[in-house]
C-alpha cells in the first residue's frame, strides 16, 4: 500500500514539530567568548505553545536535534566572523549528536562549549549544548553555494509516495520545493528522516502518533556528500529501516528501542539513529 503524503501516516503537519512547528522556533546567539582555549556560548530559543499537538494537547518544548543542528550551524558562523572569515565558506557536512538523560525543557539561556579544530579544508566542532554532545564537521564551500541556515523555513520538503518494503522498512520520494535555485542542506535531510524515524518506530509498535507518549531521538549521525548535493526540484529516493530493536524496561516505564539506517538513491547522504518509543498510558 502506497501512502500519497507522510500526514497520511503521521497527521496534520500543521500540529507537528518536524512537520512545521520548527519552522516557527528562532535562535538566538546572546552571547560568545574565547576561553580558556574553548568557545563558550549561550543561547536562546524561542518558545511556541503548540510547537507540537498530540490529540489536541500542547506538548512541553524541549530542545530538539534540529535545534542542535541549527544553534551548531550559528555559533560556527559566528567563530568564523570572529576570525575574520567568510561565514559561507563552509558547509556543515557531517553531524553527530547523541541527547543526555533528560530533555532540556529550560531554553532561554542555554550554554554552549565547542573545542574547535582546523583541518586545512576542513573545521571539526566537538563540545556541548546543554546535556546534548555534539561532533562536527564542516567542508570548504568551494562552489560558494547559498547559505543552508538562510532558508531552511521556506523550503517544503515533500515526502510523498511512501511504502513499507517490511514491517522494518519503508521508501518514499523526496522533493524540496522552492521557488529559487539551489540545493538541499543537511536540516532538510534531518526533517525528512526524523519524520522517517517515527514512521517507521510507530508502524513497528503498530500504535499511532497519537498512541505515543514519546518519540526520542538517542543518537544521531548524518552525513551528506558536499561535492554533489541534491538540487531544489529535483526529486531523489529515501530508504530508511530499522536494522535492530528490543524492549526495554525502565524506571520510566517500557521503551522500544530502535536502531535505524538510513541512506537516498543518489548516494548523496548517510544517516544512523538509535531511537525510542513509549506507548501512552492505555
Amino acid at each position: 500500500m502506497n501512502f500519497k503524503s507522510i500526514d497520511d501516516l503521521l497527521g496534520d503537519s500543521q500540529t507537528r514539530y518536524f512537520g512545521n512547528g520548527y519552522k516557527k522556533i528562532s535562535h538566538n546567539v546572546k552571547s560568545i567568548e574565547y576561553i580558556d582555549n574553548h568557545w563558550e556560548a549561550y543561547v536562546q530559543v524561542s518558545k511556541y505553545n503548540n510547537w507540537s499537538v498530540k490529540n489536541k494537547v500542547s506538548q512541553n518544548q524541549h530542545v530538539s536535534s534540529v535545534d542542535t543542528l541549527v544553534i551548531t550551524i550559528k555559533i560556527f558562523k559566528s567563530i568564523l566572523k570572529e576570525q575574520g572569515i567568510d561565514k559561507n565558506s563552509y558547509i556543515l557536512t557531517d553531524f553527530n549528536v547523541t541527547t543526555g538523560t533528560s530533555p532540556i525543557e529550560i531554553i532561554d539561556n542555554i550554554k554552549v562549549k565547542f573545542n574547535v579544530e582546523n583541518l586545512k579544508n576542513i573545521f571539526h566542532l566537538n563540545g556541548i549544548i546543554g546535556n546534548m554532545k555534539i561532533d562536527c564537521k564542516f567542508k570548504n564551500n568551494n562552489e560558494n553555494r547559498s547559505n543552508e541556515i538562510n532558508d531552511y523555513k521556506k523550503l517544503k520538503n515533500n515526502i510523498t509516495n511512501i511504502y513499507f518494503d517490511s514491517n522494518d522498512s519503508v521508501v518514499s520520494d523526496f522533493e524540496v520545493d522552492f521557488n529559487k535555485n539551489s540545493s538541499v542542506y543537511i536540516i532538510s535531510w534531518l526533517i525528512v528522516f526524523a519524520q522517517l524515524g517515527e514512521v517507521l518506530a510507530f508502524n513497528n509498535a503498530k500504535i499511532s502518533r497519537d498512541d505515543s507518549s514519546n518519540f526520542w531521538v538517542r543518537k544521531l549521525n548524518l552525513h551528506i556528500n558536499n561535492e554533489k548535493l541534491l538540487k531544489i526540484n529535483q526529486k531523489d529516493k529515501v530508504y530508511f529501516n530499522i536494522a535492530r530493536n528490543k524492549m526495554i524496561d525502565s524506571k520510566n516505564g517500557t521503551w522500544h528501542s530502535f536502531y535505524m539506517k538510513g541512506h537516498d538513491q543518489m548516494n548523496l547522504v548517510n544517516i544512523v539513529a538509535k531511537t525510542a518509543l513509549q506507548k501512552g498510558d492505555s
